[in-house]
């Protein structure tokens, strides 16, 4: 399984996990933006530091760690613009 597909199937995990429909693709997003990346605008969430996520809804606060490491790959490599069907024109 590709980084891609990877990351699509845990942020889909984490989308069950929250109460939230599964994506059929990772969002269009912005490189170098903690929450509109990929997998910030998936999960309504910050991505940032070396692996964690925080997500906020009104006063309740989330943090997830130990983000996979094919993610954060992924994360990386999108950053550094190997996905451009991903980056928002």
């Amino acid at each position: 399984m590709n980084r891609k597909d990877f990351t699509l199937n845990w942020v889909n995990g984490v989308r069950k996990a929250l109460g939230k429909k599964p994506l059929l693709s990772l969002p269009k997003g912005t490189p170098l933006s903690p929450t509109r990346c990929p997998v910030g605008i998936a999960l309504g969430a910050d991505v940032g530091g070396a692996d964690l996520v925080g997500i906020h809804r009104g006063n309740i606060h989330l943090y997830i760690r130990g983000i996979p490491s094919t993610v954060l790959k992924f994360i990386k490599a999108f950053d550094e613009g190997k996905y451009p069907e991903l980056e928002k024109s």
